[in-house]
């Protein structure tokens, strides 16, 4: 189950989705109030706004940091022999 390609793609986004979930949900309060709008809707409309942030956030800002960190890497020194 775990190599299941979307399972894999949800995983390595995963922090996204818990840094964005929240503030996504606390910025539609307004939709909450409509009327023709479900629980669900909103629901479905927090689900899918987060995992696009999260997608975002990962593909411009974690994937280039995690590149930039990992040439910066100090290489170790080889022991003296």
């Amino acid at each position: 189950m775990l190599e299941w390609r979307p399972v894999a793609w949800l995983g390595s986004i995963s922090y996204g989705l818990y840094l964005w979930h929240g503030l996504v949900f606390e910025l539609t309060p307004s939709m909450r109030r409509l009327h023709w709008l479900t629980d669900a809707g909103v629901f479905l409309f927090v689900l899918v706004v987060s995992v696009l942030v999260s997608w975002i956030s990962w593909r411009w800002f974690e994937q280039p940091v995690l590149g930039w960190a990992s040439r910066r890497a100090v290489q170790p020194v080889p022991a003296a022999v």
